[in-house]
């Protein structure tokens, strides 16, 4: 059996919700689910999305950057594949 919800007036659940700015699934889970009265669920703020869980460290903004100390120590191949520039050591003549 289906009940039919009304509220200052305005019948159905879907439409309260509307009436008030609220998210309809939002009312209906706290009236069908939680089985609460249409006043309190209407009355009652929402919360905010991700209010309840707990801050999400994101794996993109924790970096660990590996240097190399010594560039100059680097043999030429490793910094022409690394991208470094590199000057050639000057062979002074004999």
């Amino acid at each position: 059996m289906n009940k039919v919800h009304q509220y200052q007036g305005i019948t159905g659940l879907k439409n309260i919700a509307k009436h008030v700015g609220m998210n309809p699934s939002t009312l209906a889970t706290r009236v069908i689910e939680h089985k609460w009265p249409i006043e309190k669920a209407v009355n009652t703020p929402v919360k905010k999305a991700g209010s309840r869980t707990a801050k999400k460290v994101d794996a993109i903004s924790v970096k660990t950057v590996f240097g190399v100390r010594f560039p100059d120590e680097l043999s030429p191949l490793w910094r022409l594949s690394l991208g470094m520039k590199f000057k050639q050591k000057k062979v002074e003549a004999e």
